[in-house]
């Protein structure tokens, strides 16, 4: 599942706008760390760790390319390369920008990792997200700093993982886009358990991917709502459809036609919620080509779906040439 057109380089931040990405598998070792979360750390560590996280932040969705890329470590500055780099804050600036409101929600210290890396537990979020585990490298001080900030109706969060020296510098940076038009994950995993008690299975695991997307916050941080979000959707009582198994693009047979749908995900109008579909075409002759074809999409699809469909504001389909680079939109707003 991927979230399309208009978040779609959200998904590219989260697997991969940062330093190089690593498994989402954790290994906990223990070394003689010790880790501190927010009024437990020091108050000049907290502050330090705070204004550098929060600068770094700024200087991004500001697209300072050169004052950003000034603030990672040698190490990490290394390991992407300035045009990777430069790209990736182009990117997140051409959707986090304006970053209103930024706020430092958490942050991590970690002291006494002198002789190797690993992840271990830090700290919480909230009840609903529980635990926190975190990867640490070799360095007698380092830290995160988890930054939430609103652009238009979504909120975006940055994980920076830093290192303690002269003054603080950015290991590692992680981009994630934690509400869509306006939902938050727990949100979205309450209307999937609405869905799963209606017997509404599309719909149900839809919902349960989304959320288990808003929950990431890439390969250093991982919350504990990650993994419990993913063994509540396997012990759903109902079966996935075979519209949301398999690779992309996949062919959606419906109402007696083919469609070929590279991309499903959530859609903000107007901050109301829509069901986007991507469905690939040849080449249409005009406007009204291009939509009469979404249309039929959208027919079958409500068709082979009712009570699914209603669980939206209504239908985003997109219409993409398979042998340029057109997109036609067409939005069908539930009445």
């Amino acid at each position: 599942m991927r979230f399309g057109v208009v978040i779609a380089a959200a998904v590219a931040v989260w697997l991969g706008l940062g330093a190089t990405p690593a498994s989402a598998q954790f290994d906990i070792h223990f070394f003689a760390i010790h880790c501190e979360h927010d009024d437990e750390i020091a108050a000049g560590d907290r502050t330090a760790i705070e204004q550098a996280g929060l600068d770094f932040a700024r200087r991004v969705v500001d697209g300072d390319l050169d004052g950003a890329y000034g603030r990672l470590t040698p190490e990490a500055a290394q390991a992407m390369g300035r045009d990777s780099f430069d790209n990736s804050v182009r990117s997140i600036a051409s959707q986090v920008s304006p970053f209103q409101d930024p706020a430092v929600r958490r942050t991590l210290l970690l002291t006494g990792a002198e002789k190797g890396g690993g992840a271990m537990p830090c700290g919480t979020f909230d009840p609903a997200e529980g635990k926190v585990t975190v990867r640490y490298g070799k360095a007698a001080k380092q830290g995160y700093a988890v930054i939430e900030g609103k652009s238009g109706h979504q909120r975006w969060t940055f994980v920076l993982w830093m290192i303690a020296g002269p003054d603080w510098r950015v290991a590692h940076f992680q981009v994630a886009l934690t509400t869509i038009a306006g939902r938050s994950v727990m949100d979205l995993l309450n209307a999937a358990r609405s869905e799963r008690d209606k017997g509404h299975a599309f719909t149900t695991f839809l919902l349960y991917d989304w959320a288990g997307r808003l929950v990431e916050r890439g390969p250093n941080l991982q919350i504990a709502l990650q993994s419990e979000i993913r063994k509540e959707a396997d012990a759903a009582p109902l079966q996935r459809p075979k519209e949301l198994q398999g690779a992309w693009p996949r062919a959606w047979s419906l109402g007696g036609q083919t469609f070929t749908i590279g991309e499903i995900g959530p859609y903000d109008v107007g901050g109301e919620l829509f069901l986007k579909l991507v469905q690939d075409v040849g080449p249409w002759t005009d406007d009204a080509d291009a939509d009469r074809r979404n249309r039929d999409l959208i027919q079958a699809f409500t068709a082979a779906f009712p009570d699914d469909a209603s669980a939206f504001a209504g239908l985003v389909v997109f219409a993409r040439d398979v042998k340029g680079n057109r997109l036609h939109r067409t939005i069908d707003r539930r009445s």
